[in-house]
This record gives C-alpha cells, structure tokens and sequence, in this order.
C-alpha cells in the first residue's frame, strides 16, 4: 500500500512538471519572433537609440528612394549653447558649459533592452510645411527626475542632414529634426499579429514606405510601413527580424511618408530687419505691357514716401507700397515641385517668361526677386525666387500680391511737391504767368540750431510764404476719383501750376481742365487724372489770381498741425518765452 501510494504520488508530480514544461514551450517566441519588452508607460519598446543620431536613412515610399545623410556638429565646439542657421551659413554662440551630464552609457538603451524613461508622442506632429519658422523640437522631451526633483530639458538637436538627390538644396530643419527622432526611437501601442504569416491584411506585404536607418553607433535597423488601422486608432508596422505585426501611433512614422521633395527648406525670402526700409518696388512680366516702378521719396522730387516713376510719374499710396512690399519678406513656399530647376523645367512650369517679376530692394541693398507664372484654371500657379532652384506650386487665391495693377498703387492725392527743395513755380491762368522763385539761406534759431529761412519772390517782388504754402495745400487736398475723360477734346484749361526742381532738372505740371458739361478735371505732367468735384477745386482757381496779393488765402483742406508742417516745409520754432510761432513767423 505504501509502495502503490509511493507510485502515485511519483506520478502525479511527473505530470505537474510536464505541464510546466509544456507551458513553458507554448510561450517560447517562434523563430524570428523577438520579445519585445515594455517602457514604464506600457508601450511596446521596439528600440532606443535615442543616445545616438541617425546618420544614414534611405526611405523608400510613393515619391520614390531617397537617401538623407545627418551629422552632429554639436562637437565643432566644446561647449555650444546656441545655434542660429540662416539660408546660407550656421554661426555657433559659445559659453560656459552648465548643463547635466550626457545620456546613459549606449548598451543601456540598446535594441530591445528595456527603458525607463516614459516617452511622450504629443510632439510628433504631422509635417510643417511653413520652414520659415524657427527650428523646434518635434518630440517633446524625455523627462528623468533629478536629485532635486526638477525637470531637465531635453538639449537641442545638433544635427544637418542633406538629402543625396539633392545636395546642393537646404533641407528643413525643421522636418529633419522630426525625422531623426521617428528614427531614434520606436514604440507601439500593442502587438496586433504574430503568426508572420498575415502581412497582407495589414499593407506590409508592399508596405507604403521601407526604411533603412543606419544609427552613430553603427547599428542598424529596417523598419516597414503598413496600411492605416481603422477608426485612426495608428499605423501598421514591421521592423525587419521581428515577424510581430505592431500597432503605432501615426505621429511615429509620419515622417517617412512624406514626399521627398517636401524635405527642402520652403524659405523663399528672409525677414526685414528692424531697421530696414524698402527702397524700390520693380513689377514686370508678360502680364504688364509696362514696367511699373516705385522708388522711395527723396528731396529730389517730393516729400511724400513713395513715388512712381513708371509707367508714369505718379504720388504712391504709402501703405499700399509697404504692405505689398512686406507681403515678399519672410516668405514660404507651400508645395514644392521641382528642385535644382534648371532652364527645361523653369519652361515647363512658365517661369522661363514669367508672368510677373517681382523685384524689391531695401537700403541695405537686400534684394527679394520673385517668379510667378501665369494661373491655369484651376487656380493653381508656380513661384520661384529669381536666385534659386526650387519651385513651389501655390493657389492663387492665397497669394495677395499676385496680379497688382498699376492703378492700385496710385494715392487719393494726385500732386504733392517738395516745398523744400522746389526752386521755381509757375501759375498759368487767363493767358498771365507768374512765375514764383525761392531762395534759401542757412540762419541760426533761438535754439542756436541751423535752421533754413526761405523768401518767395514773384517778378521780383517778395511775396507772403503763407499764401504759397496755403495755396500748395489746397492742391494737395483735390483727391482722386475713379471717373476720368476719355480726351481732352473740347476742354478748356483753366489753371496749370508747374513746379521745377534743381534749376529744371525735374519738373512737374499739375492742370485743371473744364469739360464741355462744365465738369472739371485734373491733368498730371499731361495725362488725364480723373473728374474731380467742385469743392475745393473751384476755389483753388479762384485763389490762383491772389497768391502774389497781400490779401491772405484761406487754407481749405483740414490738415493737422503736423501734416501742415511738413507739407509746407516751414517748420515752427520755439521762441525765447517758449512759444510757438506761425509757419509763415517760421519760413522767415
């Protein structure tokens, strides 16, 4: 009985250790099969390389193969804490080295060894098409209690990658950056299927992009794109040697679907500086049968700030040239669609004969040339920088400087002469011409500052300055309409006023003609303005004939005291009892 109990128990101890056994085997992976193991979040690790950077990523998906090579110049200096990249050139600021100590040895955070660290996805956004904007860390950073219980921030990416295809292209760094860390690092959300014998339901049979991503220390690792999951819940992937089919976040390997051309830097132009002024706005192209040309104001011509110059001499509306100029500065592409254009493809998308030709220069002689092609119907139109390679597909619709019209740039006033520098008026009415010279002479103010004092003759007889100065502004204050003549046929002239600048150098010939219907109109340096109302113009004419009278002109047009001043040139100064005096007290 003894023995028979002896047996049994034998028996059954036999049979708990062959299920064990059993057990054990069932939950072997099989062969090719890793174990992947879990970071303290719960994610599936399937490698860390975040010590390391990726040097050699070759991507294979729908635009094609290409092949971005990345190296860190964090070590050029010792001790670098900020680097600023401009289009052409890296310039490094050097200070004392206060930051913690570097990453974990590298065997820490080998493939498949299990990390500690939690790892936030939230950064990997989708790609950002605007590169003008400042290189930002695409993964937001790993966090690592210290002694002290502060977080440290993860250190700034190091690192330039240029693309094989295209090697004399700036990349994003932007977009690189983010690439680099989808390589560094990968983790799932779970293991969907691990038979290996299924890659066709999940698109890893033709996955939408391979990539081969060889690490700094020499590592190596192939990873494949499936299809998307349902409900958007991630992206199917493999990495080669694993046959485990892995769930992950889109923002995981967004990155490697992007096109490759969508890698270079989008930046067309850079931004002004703060002190900066743009001095010249030049438009042309098969759309303008003219050149228009706007040019800062100089003494030479007027006081106002801008003028056109072509297609004819025209006052510039000041804020319409400074917001169309702005629009060119900083300036992004959206969509690129050839790089390293050479004249063939420049053909193909219309920009060998452009449709416009944008050119602005500021004082610093920083010059923005940009190329626009003609819109087809869609819409949809090609731009380019007059100094590069790429090209950008655009809508139309999103590009407010496109297709400007010469009219759109003209101010409400129609005439504004430099009082400062003019040296001879003439006022032509009823067949009798004065003719109103100007001399300057430097004198001493009561602030014991240099100061010009001007004296107005007319036929040699001195003349009051307020009147001139009233009467200026008046013409200054007849607007534009958008109603002009066709011909001045049947007109009749009823008051011309000729300005001359730099003993004739520079002229300009401001007209009021009145139409057969008794209408009036203004004519600039001979070409027909626009019908302009009664008020204030018929006064103006009737002022004409009291300039070179003692009889005072009454100032129509409502002007701030500071406008008036700088309109007239004659500038008020302080007095000794601190009081102020009249612009005509001033001028003299």
């Amino acid at each position: 009985m003894k023995k028979n109990q002896k047996l049994f128990l034998g028996s059954g101890i036999a049979t708990v250790l062959l299920a064990a056994g059993l057990a054990v085997v069932m939950n072997l992976p099989s062969d090719g099969q890793q174990n992947p193991s879990t970071d303290s979040s719960g994610a599936v690790l399937l490698y860390d390389k975040t010590a390391y950077i990726a040097e050699d990523i070759m991507i294979k998906n729908e635009s094609g193969e290409f092949e971005l090579l990345g190296y860190d110049y964090s070590d050029m200096y010792e001790d670098v804490s900020d680097v600023q990249q401009s289009d052409d050139e890296i310039s490094f600021e050097v200070v004392e080295d206060t930051s913690a100590e570097g990453p974990e040895d590298a065997s820490a955070s080998s493939e498949g060894s299990e990390s500690s660290q939690e790892r936030s996805y939230s950064g990997l956004d989708d790609p950002i098409d605007d590169s003008s904007k400042p290189a930002e860390s695409a993964d937001s950073s790993d966090t690592e209690q210290s002694d002290t219980d502060e977080e440290e921030e993860e250190p700034e990416l190091y690192v330039q990658y240029t693309m094989q295809e295209y090697d004399s292209e700036i990349l994003s760094k932007t977009m690189t950056d983010s690439l680099n860390k989808q390589c560094c690092y990968m983790a799932a959300t779970r293991i969907v299927d691990k038979s290996g014998s299924r890659y066709a339901e999940y698109g890893l049979d033709s996955p939408r992009a391979t990539v081969n991503i060889t690490f700094s220390d020499a590592s190596a690792v192939t990873l494949y794109i499936g299809n998307d999951a349902p409900a958007e819940s991630g992206v199917y992937l493999r990495k080669e040697g694993d046959q485990n089919v892995y769930l992950v976040l889109s923002n995981m390997v967004n990155m490697f679907l992007v096109d490759k051309l969508q890698y270079i830097d989008k930046a067309i132009s850079r931004e002004l500086g703060e002190k900066e002024t743009v001095q010249s706005i030049t438009i042309s192209g098969s759309h303008y049968d003219e050149e228009i040309s706007i040019i800062a104001g100089s003494s030479e011509t007027t006081e106002c700030d801008y003028r056109i110059t072509k297609p004819r001499r025209e006052i510039c509306d000041k804020d319409v040239a400074e917001d169309y100029a702005y629009l060119f500065y900083n300036l992004c592409g959206t969509t690129v669609v050839a790089a390293q254009a050479d004249s063939v493809q420049r053909s193909k998308y219309g920009l060998d004969d452009p449709y416009m030709n944008v050119k602005i220069v500021t004082d610093t002689g920083y010059t923005v040339n940009v190329l626009a092609s003609k819109a087809d119907d869609s819409g949809k139109c090609y731009i380019m920088s007059g100094y590069g390679t790429v090209i950008f597909e655009e809508n139309v619709a999103d590009l407010s400087w496109y297709d400007m019209h010469y009219e759109e740039f003209l101010s409400k006033v129609m005439v504004y002469p430099n009082m400062q520098d003019i040296e001879e008026m003439t006022i032509s009415q009823d067949g009798r011409d004065d003719v109103y010279t100007f001399k300057r002479q430097t004198v001493i103010n009561s602030r014991y500052e240099d100061s010009i004092s001007t004296t107005v003759f007319c036929n040699d007889k001195k003349v009051d300055n307020l009147n001139i100065v009233n009467f200026v502004c008046n013409l200054i204050g007849v607007e534009r309409s958008p109603d002009k003549p066709e011909s001045l046929d049947g007109a009749q002239e009823v008051l011309s006023v000729r300005f001359s600048y730099q003993e004739g150098a520079y002229t300009s010939t401001f007209q009021f003609y009145r139409a057969e219907s008794g209408q009036l109109f203004a004519v600039l340096n001979g070409e027909i303005e626009c019908y302009v109302g009664s008020a204030p113009a018929e006064d103006i004419i009737k002022q004409a004939q009291l300039v070179p009278g003692s009889e005072q002109i009454e100032l129509l047009v409502d002007y701030s005291e500071e406008e008036y001043e700088v309109i007239g040139y004659y500038y008020n100064y302080e007095t000794d009892s601190d009081t102020q005096t009249s612009a005509a007290e001033g001028a003299e």
